[in-house]
């Protein structure tokens, strides 16, 4: 499920629950949503989602190596080498596409 929705239907619920009676609020069943699920694998673990797309992917099923994580090599005296190499993230695994943000 989604960390930001997630965060969203609990400050709701709270807000609700903070205006009812003890005895109305045993009485409700706390709503909650369900995982998004990977368009690739359909599993439930669903990390990254597509902002242009409106899709999710897994950690294993989110496309990687896209141009726009490219950087520069420079050499210690500051001069362009021509190589380049993909951003990565503390794992070592490449950064995906700017269209995908974490959840």
């Amino acid at each position: 499920m989604s960390k930001k929705i997630n965060r969203l239907v609990n400050n709701f619920w709270d807000k609700i629950v903070d205006d009812l009676s003890t005895l109305e609020t045993k009485k409700l069943v706390k709503f909650s949503l369900p995982p998004e699920k990977c368009k690739t694998c359909s599993c439930s673990n669903a990390k990254w989602f597509n902002t242009l797309l409106k899709e999710y992917a897994c950690d294993g099923c989110v496309p990687r190596g896209c141009s726009c994580k490219l950087k520069k090599i420079y050499n210690r005296s500051g001069l362009n080498v021509q190589d380049y190499e993909y951003l990565s993230d503390k794992q070592g695994k490449e950064l995906p596409c700017e269209d995908w943000i974490k959840i």
